[in-house]
């Protein structure tokens, strides 16, 4: 968090597979047909500092990385559970 209190814009964001249900119509209003979405297996939760401390604003800098992406794939047999959406079947 940086001095003004906004969070720099590292790691996960938000949002699930319930998200984008929900939104299936708003996007398509939008005129598209098809959404990308991030791999939806497991990936590491801890940041990757490299030795640098994470801070606001870290992010031009070498440390701060974390599996946010989904092209860092722990375990291919499980999904990543920030994409989980509770009641979804």
């Amino acid at each position: 968090v940086g001095d003004n209190g906004a969070t720099a814009n590292v790691g996960y964001m938000g949002g699930d597979f319930k998200g984008v249900l929900d939104n299936v119509q708003y996007i398509t209003d939008m005129g598209f047909s098809a959404i990308w979405l991030t791999p939806v297996l497991d990936n590491p939760d801890q940041a990757f500092a490299g030795g640098e401390e994470i801070t606001y604003g870290g992010s031009f800098k070498d440390g701060g990385k974390t599996g946010y992406h989904g092209y860092w794939a722990t375990n291919f047999y499980k999904e990543d559970e920030h994409l989980i959406s509770p009641g979804l079947t």
